[in-house]
């Protein structure tokens, strides 16, 4: 996951959302947070582009429940 990280978070072509702004994707900014605000739209709705960056952005919130909990743990 760390390896995935910093490409997913940004917006290169094709982006891997399952929609263009402002119904895939809800803003133009390019930074990590508003990247990650619609990549958990992206979740919720279980809906990602078809192409290679959206199956990786998919697997990447998949798992956002072990990398959470992993983050939690540090001190």
């Amino acid at each position: 996951m760390a390896g995935l990280s910093g490409d997913l978070l940004t917006r290169g072509n094709p982006h891997g959302f399952f929609a263009d702004h402002y119904t895939g994707q809800f803003s133009h900014d390019t930074s990590q947070s508003e990247v990650f605000a619609d990549m958990f739209v992206g979740w919720s709705f279980g809906m990602w582009g078809d192409n290679d960056l959206g199956r990786d952005r998919m697997d990447y919130m998949n798992n956002m429940n072990t990398w959470i909990l992993n983050a939690s743990q540090l001190s």
